[in-house]
């Protein structure tokens, strides 16, 4: 599934629910890939005080998968976090079923790292996500990907991820 497509099987109210933008505004909101060459070539890894101010509590951050499926959660103070996600069909689901994680995030130099324990609304299955990666900016846009790119990650496509500052 593309992610142009998320619209016509992602109900409008649902969308409007999790604080994201209306489906008139879907083309806005589809997320840009950036292989480890452009950002290499052409990103900038960001530094750790730029990864903090960027994270810093209240912010809403939006992870796209390669499943077409997203996540988001708020940052919080203590680094606990409540997240959300759709469930992608290879789990079962149909993108309009949802999952719901409690995890933490914090910071190792540069890096973000988090670790979220999910459960799907769909079946009750657990998965755990634990990831530590550099934010790299390019073009206005930022991705999650290794501190260091070369040999076989120039090649891997990172989707965008978006961070919102909160009130």
């Amino acid at each position: 599934m593309s992610f142009a497509g998320c619209c016509a099987t992602l109900p409008c109210y649902l969308i409007a629910m999790m604080g994201l933008a209306s489906c008139a505004s879907e083309s806005s909101r589809i997320p840009v890939a950036a292989t480890g060459t452009e950002l290499s070539q052409r990103g900038r890894l960001l530094d750790a005080s730029e990864v903090r101010e960027l994270t810093k509590p209240g912010t809403r951050v939006m992870k796209f998968n390669r499943d077409g499926s997203f996540q988001t959660w708020t940052q919080t103070e203590n680094g606990v976090v409540a997240a959300n996600t759709t469930t992608p069909k290879s789990m079962g689901g149909n993108f309009t079923t949802f999952g719901w994680g409690r995890g933490t995030s914090h910071y190792m130099g540069n890096q973000f790292c988090f670790t979220i324990d999910w459960i799907s609304k769909f079946d009750g299955s657990l998965g755990v996500e634990k990831q530590c990666r550099a934010i790299w900016a390019l073009d206005g846009r930022h991705y999650l990907a290794p501190p260091v790119l070369f040999g076989s990650t120039l090649p891997v496509e990172y989707l965008e991820m978006r961070f919102t500052p909160g009130n």
